[in-house]
C-alpha cells in the first residue's frame, strides 16, 4: 500500500501554488479554477481511498466469518 504523509502533501500543494502564482503572473484569470479543482480533485482521492479501504476490509472480515 502506497502511504502519503504531511510532505508529500505539502508538495503537491506546492505544485498548485506555483500554478497559481503562474497564473496570475500572465494575468491568466485561473486561480480560482485551479483552487476548486484541486480541492475537489482531493476529497474526490480521499473519498475513493477511505471507500476502497471500506470495501476490503469488509471482504477480508467475510472471508474469517463465513460458515465452511
Amino acid at each position: 500500500m502506497i502511504e502519503l504523509d504531511l510532505l508529500d502533501l505539502g508538495l503537491a500543494l506546492a505544485l498548485v501554488g506555483i500554478a497559481i502564482a503562474l497564473s496570475r503572473w500572465q494575468h491568466l484569470r485561473l486561480e480560482g479554477q485551479l483552487l476548486i479543482s484541486a480541492l475537489r480533485a482531493t476529497l474526490q482521492l480521499l473519498f475513493l481511498g477511505y471507500t476502497i479501504a471500506l470495501i476490503f476490509a469488509w471482504t477480508i472480515f467475510g472471508r474469517y466469518w463465513r460458515s465452511p
